[in-house]
């Protein structure tokens, strides 16, 4: 196997690279993306709509809303909903895409080798109050949509690979909020 991806593609930094992922999910109006993910609280499916700030994830258990401000995650086996309004940091937790398009100020950013036509992004918390302490991110060299990204945090290792990637339309802030029929039969917890 050929490690020379870098090398092959031009000789980008690490924060190039970063920037042209980042750009990837937040330069277009809505961003669809299904994945699979695996780790030590187990391994399934899910899907992701994020628009700009904004995001719905369903993965497993867990549904989670993000309007900009406020968060609800909801998990179905507790029947529970827990209302926040997330740090930056706790965001990284609920949407693994936040570890890319918050790189900048979240992480320092350093190129690892990669197969072909692939670039490999480490990226290690500037805070230990960042769960996600690192993280390695695979983009495709050509469209620098990620491929993959494994995350270190308390709880373990995690990975997620990106199975559709479908730039879409603009959403309205009322898609990113949890609605009556999402709430029937769970205890609300509101921690704002």
């Amino acid at each position: 196997m050929c490690l020379c991806g870098v090398n092959a593609f031009g000789a980008m930094t690490a924060d190039q690279v970063m920037a042209k992922v980042s750009a990837a999910l937040t330069q277009p109006k809505s961003v669809s993306v299904t994945f699979s993910f695996s780790g030590a609280g187990g391994s399934g499916n899910g899907a992701m709509t994020v628009c700009k700030q904004m995001f719905t994830y369903v993965a497993g258990d867990i549904a989670v809303w993000y309007d900009g401000k406020t968060q609800w995650v909801r998990q179905n086996s507790a029947k529970e909903i827990s209302i926040t309004e997330p740090t930056a940091a706790e965001l990284v937790e609920s949407n693994p895409f936040r570890v890319i398009t918050g790189y900048k100020n979240l992480y320092t950013c350093k190129l690892l080798p990669a197969p072909a036509g692939t670039y490999m992004v480490q990226l290690t918390a500037r805070s230990k109050a960042n769960a996600v302490r690192s993280a390695v991110v695979t983009v495709n060299a050509k469209t620098f949509i990620p491929n993959s990204i494994t995350a270190t945090m308390d709880g373990g290792l995690s990975t997620i690979t990106i199975r559709s990637f479908k730039p879409g339309a603009a959403l309205s802030a009322a898609s990113f909020r949890i609605t009556k029929a999402h709430t029937n039969g769970y205890e609300l917890n509101d921690l704002r």
